[in-house]
């Protein structure tokens, strides 16, 4: 049977009559949502630890730092973020650190490590490690010795051969650190929050105020505000919000996008059937470093090195019109790296470009070509502070990475579909 065929058939068994239960991306939506909701049932657990740390950060007379430890690429999402704790500083030496440690467990091949990892934050920082992800992979790193102050636990299942582990892992995260602050706001402090560089020129001015010594991690930015106070906020309150305003940009992103999901998916299938590659590239902090992850599905490849000019095209591998590339992007995907797709259109592949369209102007796509809007706004941080100058806690991390794991659940259940035949 002709590819075309096949996918046409395929499609329809994926669209199902009203009573079948959601497949692919629907599926993959269906389960984040849910994850949203055992985040919520979750709440009294993050407010208790969050609180503990917070009683410990802001009154200790040692004046101890915040860092992330574990998976990569969640240190990139909480770190220098807009709307994010300024003094957070993921790359601190720990050799020189003191304070408190989120550990996010990696699990697989990566369990010993993690544990000699905490065991020396532990044994010889004296730190206060909390660790983050599910129940089993807690449960794994206790058994082998983790000495940790606290738990932040993950609400993790497995849809279409993906896990929500990651995403999940986001929510939480976000989830955490609203009601840290909000604990803090309770001792009498506010933390520094960054502002999106976005806002010119307040954003770095922000930094620039707010900086102390660029050298010294532990001292790097200012750690509590001494120009404004915040009253007490209510534990609840600032997690609440975030999960509210998480849970309506997916309900926006599900309504708007869901038919480019389904083509970006079967375009990757089709490429994959023709002898082509799906490859994927990112800029954005979450999927900048996803590769890195125990929970990355294996639906595409990483990008190969994008050829120099003037370099034989044996020197390379090039890209063919048999391929497809996903580019999830910020908020510029376009503007913020022209040669790169430029080199995508001269090679006739299909493209597949994701962003926030604030600025329309740095997102100009081609005919032929798939953009997938990212519906958070200007500014990237979704909940308000009460008396507070700006937002805090971003969404765009949890919407690119929510694409990128309904893209993979769709090419699951349309591969799965088609091998059904």
């Amino acid at each position: 049977m002709k590819p075309f065929v096949m996918s046409f058939f395929a499609a329809l068994l994926l669209a199902g009559c009203s009573s079948s239960p959601p497949a692919g991306a629907e599926a993959f939506y269906k389960a984040s949502l849910d994850m949203l909701d055992d985040v919520r049932t979750g709440l009294p657990a993050i407010q208790a630890s969050a609180a503990e740390a917070a009683e410990f950060y802001c009154n200790d007379p040692s004046d101890p730092g915040l860092t992330i430890e574990g998976s990569e690429w969640l240190r990139s999402e909480l770190d220098h973020r807009s709307g994010g704790i300024m003094a957070i500083v993921a790359w601190w030496p720990r050799e020189t650190f003191h304070g408190i440690v989120l550990y996010s467990l990696r699990g697989g091949r990566h369990v010993d490590e993690d544990l000699k990892t905490i065991a020396y934050y532990t044994d010889q920082r004296n730190a206060r490690v909390y660790l983050i992800g599910p129940a089993d992979l807690i449960a794994q790193a206790q058994q082998g010795g983790a000495n940790a102050k606290g738990t932040i636990v993950v609400p993790a299942t497995t849809v279409e051969g993906v896990s929500t582990h990651d995403l999940a892992t986001v929510a939480v995260s976000w989830t955490w650190m609203c009601e840290f602050v909000s604990a803090c706001t309770r001792h009498g402090k506010m933390p520094v929050m960054f502002q999106s560089i976005k806002f010119e020129p307040d954003g770095m001015e922000r930094i620039k105020k707010h900086t102390l010594d660029p050298f010294l991690p532990q001292r790097r930015y200012t750690k509590f505000h001494d120009d404004l106070t915040v009253k007490p906020i209510p534990a609840g309150k600032l997690g609440a919000e975030w999960l509210a305003m998480a849970r309506k940009r997916l309900v926006t992103l599900h309504g708007r996008e869901m038919n480019n999901i389904r083509q970006a998916a079967q375009w990757a299938v089709d490429a994959q059937t023709s002898g082509g590659t799906a490859y994927f590239w990112s800029t954005t902090h979450t999927l900048g470093r996803i590769g890195q992850s125990e929970h990355n599905p294996t639906n595409f490849a990483a990008l190969p090195t994008m050829p120099k000019a003037g370099t034989s095209p044996f020197d390379h591998k090039t890209l063919s019109p048999n391929d497809v590339v996903l580019g999830i992007g910020y908020d510029a995907v376009v503007a913020n790296d022209p040669e790169k797709l430029a080199w995508f259109r001269r090679s006739g592949c299909k493209v597949v470009l994701s962003a926030a369209t604030y600025n329309p102007s740095a997102n100009q796509t081609m005919p032929g070509e798939l953009f997938i809007t990212q519906p958070w706004e200007f500014g990237d941080a979704d909940v308000t502070v009460p008396g507070y100058d700006v937002n805090i806690a971003p969404t765009s991390g949890l919407l690119a990475a929510e694409i990128y794991w309904m893209i993979c659940a769709e090419i699951n259940a349309r591969t799965a579909a088609t091998s059904d035949q």
